[in-house]
């Protein structure tokens, strides 16, 4: 059946929201209730692509939680997307750091772009589906320190990447009007301990887990995990881990190379020296305290040894 020229048109607009790839991450991601989500991702798994995407749906009000959807009644109608960088009009084509605005800009319909970014405006206005009033995504860097960022309320709050402990406090009171929630996205980086293990990763309620993170901790460190798993701590935040492995690009473009799935990341990620630890972090966004080689507290069962056992008559 031919197509007419406005059907053509239509699938056009949506052609960016349509070829995304949906993943099982994506699915975990999607059917969150949570207020706040954490995912832990090694590199180029395609994080902010997916949450890109999940921000278009509640946009469009087709996301499958509803209170996620903005509403034509909703007085609070901007979303803060916040990286380290802001981005600049034309996005990754002049070299911007800032991954949001290019991977939104690509998922977005742009019929529904009302109005872009400019260089001292970086709030993008988009046109309401139903024809309410319009809905904004402002960007902001964390460099633009807490103060600049007091006094308003938000929507929804996205961190991309690790934010300095200051600026994501100061997210949380901006969210109290609209009730609303906060995602974090980031690949841990090898051999650092941020203040998100702490204060994130170990308060979740939930942790759910890919089964080549799964793998990955078990050849590692020899835990079984489940795929998801109930910590037994209440708090309303949920932990989602993925592994570059887990983006489904990859075979076809590692089968192109005549190289495995295996060879190709390696050579993408540039992992072919690296140590175990930089591969937990990089390929499959492992803290490093995961390792156990790290103690918090001092615990004499953990930290003290017998003496006479150890070291014998030496201590005589």
């Amino acid at each position: 059946m031919e197509l007419a020229p406005e059907q053509i048109q239509e699938l056009n607009d949506f052609a960016g929201l349509l070829s995304f790839m949906p993943t099982r991450v994506f699915k975990w991601v999607k059917q969150c209730n949570t207020k706040n989500l954490c995912i832990y991702t090694g590199n180029q798994f395609g994080k902010t692509d997916m949450i890109a995407v999940d921000y278009i749906l509640r946009i469009m009000g087709m996301h499958p939680i509803e209170w996620k959807n903005i509403k034509d009644s909703d007085s609070i109608r901007t979303f803060r997307f916040a990286s380290e960088v802001l981005p600049e009009p034309g996005g990754a084509e002049k070299g911007s750091k800032n991954t949001q605005y290019p991977a939104s800009k690509k998922r977005l319909p742009p019929s529904l772009l009302k109005r872009d970014i400019t260089d001292k405006n970086k709030t993008v206005t988009i046109r309401n589906l139903s024809g309410g009033p319009d809905i904004y995504v402002e960007f902001v860097a964390y460099s633009q320190g807490s103060g600049s960022q007091a006094g308003v309320q938000r929507r929804s709050v996205w961190l991309d990447e690790s934010a300095p402990r200051s600026f994501f406090d100061e997210q949380i009171p901006r969210l109290m009007a609209a009730d609303g929630d906060l995602v974090y996205t980031m690949t841990p980086e090898p051999g650092l301990i941020g203040w998100e293990f702490d204060e994130l990763y170990e308060r979740a309620g939930m942790i759910m887990r890919t089964e080549r993170v799964c793998q990955r901790i078990y050849k590692r460190f020899g835990e079984r995990h489940k795929m998801v798993e109930e910590t037994g701590y209440k708090s309303d935040l949920v932990v989602v881990m993925a592994a570059s492995d887990d983006n489904p690009i990859y075979p076809e473009l590692a089968a192109k190379r005549g190289l495995s799935v295996d060879e190709y990341l390696k050579e993408k990620l540039r992992l072919f020296d690296a140590d175990d630890d930089i591969m937990d972090a990089r390929r499959y966004g492992l803290f490093r305290h995961l390792s156990g080689k790290i103690f918090k507290t001092y615990t004499p069962s953990v930290h003290f040894i017998n003496s006479e056992k150890y070291f014998g008559e030496a201590t005589a």
